[in-house]
């Protein structure tokens, strides 16, 4: 089943690459688990690495002279989201090379960030240019997650599993629970927007069907964040969203099936989430509870560069490197700079979020990028360190681009007018 799943997979890939270089970005940015788990499952693990890269340079070079704008370069170099993104690579380099960095947790965070985060952020922020592109970006993001539930089901035959056993999805997918929970968190997200926007009755039972296999996974992988950051997204994204009566009662009949839906699959199914919900109620005995306590204690004397890459390990001498937060990780890590950077990058987005949501200047699928980034950015609030909370960067990188197009969009319908009425 691996190898016809593999076969299935790379026949995909050829024919986007041909139709939708959308839905080829979307694997590339989002869905590095299937090449994991299909040549790990043949025997050929190392394959995956070279396969990924090949296929990333296949993109650049198909897409080189239609997606690559100078004007791009000197957006973002004035973009002040772009500014907080750089001062934090700037700030991890200035460690690495000048200050120094303090043991090997640190040393293995800013690998990891310059190996498998920095292209992909260089990708979404310096090379996307087009609104072609972005716009099939959702629909890349349904198929290939529907194919990785394929995958999930046939190949690592995660059914095998009991619903309450979410550590044993990593056992057999060499992937952990929190980043399946999220990026389920992310399809439904997707299926939830496209529903909205929808008006064939086909496609709306498509994302319902989508919905129900997210929600699956999600509460499958037990983790609390993705759920809790996947319902602000949405919640903040329709509280932009909302101008008329009829979109209140849409956004309703949305809720209910939502609910219905999860309610649905908590009754036949005994996954443990409700109970590692319910185990909140003790958070105070909870390590990350302590750890950000601790953090806290400790950033009044962090000084303007911080402890560097690493930090939370140098404090403490705790094995897990990292705080599970992503604002005090950076503050810890890189100081006044990492705050500032934070806030450029989380107060900018926001602002450009509600812009751009309520102008009705944007395509709804381009409007999904904001409610991402929400949801990845608020999950990092509770899981995962600065390098491995990848995807809030590479959406950070998306937004960029959009507001990149939005401008462009207004230049080129400005100049049209001012056309018309010279040959008035």
């Amino acid at each position: 089943m691996s190898l016809l799943l593999l076969i299935i997979h790379l026949i995909l890939l050829i024919y986007f690459f041909s139709k939708s270089q959308g839905v080829v970005l979307a694997y590339i940015l989002f869905f590095q688990e299937i090449p994991l788990i299909l040549f790990t499952d043949i025997g050929f693990a190392n394959v995956r690495f070279v396969f990924y890269f090949l296929v990333v340079l296949v993109f650049i070079f198909m897409n080189f002279k239609k997606e690559f704008r100078i004007s791009k370069l000197r957006y973002c170099s004035t973009n002040i989201i772009f500014i907080g993104v750089f001062l934090v690579f700037f700030c991890m380099l200035m460690h690495y090379t000048i200050f120094g960095i303090k043991n090997l947790w640190g040393y293995e965070i800013v690998e990891v960030f310059l190996i498998k985060t920095l292209p992909l952020i260089l990708l979404a922020t310096l090379f996307i240019s087009r609104e072609k592109t972005l716009l099939d970006l959702g629909k890349g993001i349904l198929i290939w997650g529907f194919i990785l539930f394929l995958i999930l089901l046939f190949v690592s035959n995660i059914t095998d599993l009991s619903f309450s056993d979410r550590r044993g999805i990593q056992d057999l997918t060499d992937t952990n629970p929190i980043t399946f929970g999220r990026m389920y968190g992310m399809i439904f997200i997707v299926s939830v927007i496209y529903y909205f926007h929808l008006n064939s009755n086909v496609k709306r039972i498509q994302m319902i069907f989508m919905m129900l296999i997210s929600l699956f996974i999600i509460f499958f992988a037990g983790s609390r964040g993705p759920i809790l950051a996947a319902v602000i997204a949405l919640m903040t994204y329709f509280l932009f969203k909302i101008k008329e009566s009829k979109d209140i009662y849409r956004i309703i009949f949305a809720i209910f099936v939502i609910f219905f839906i999860s309610i649905a699959l908590l009754s036949v199914a005994d996954f443990d989430i409700v109970d590692r919900f319910l185990a909140l109620e003790d958070y105070q005995n909870m390590p990350r509870y302590w750890r950000i306590v601790i953090v806290l204690n400790a950033l009044p004397n962090i000084g303007l560069v911080g402890l560097g890459p690493g930090g939370f390990y140098y404090l403490t001498g705790e094995a897990s490197f990292h705080v599970h937060n992503l604002f005090l990780e950076m503050v810890l890590e890189y100081g006044i700079f990492g705050l500032v950077s934070f806030f450029l990058v989380v107060v900018s987005g926001f602002i450009i979020f509600y812009r751009l949501i309520n102008s009705n200047e944007i395509d709804y699928r381009l409007e999904i990028i904001f409610p991402l980034w929400v949801m990845f950015l608020m999950a990092a609030m509770v899981s995962g360190y600065i390098s491995g909370n990848r995807d809030v960067w590479i959406l950070t990188g998306l937004i960029i681009t959009v507001s990149y197009i939005v401008k462009n969009n207004k230049i080129k319908i400005s100049r049209i007018l001012t056309n018309k009425y010279k040959n008035i």
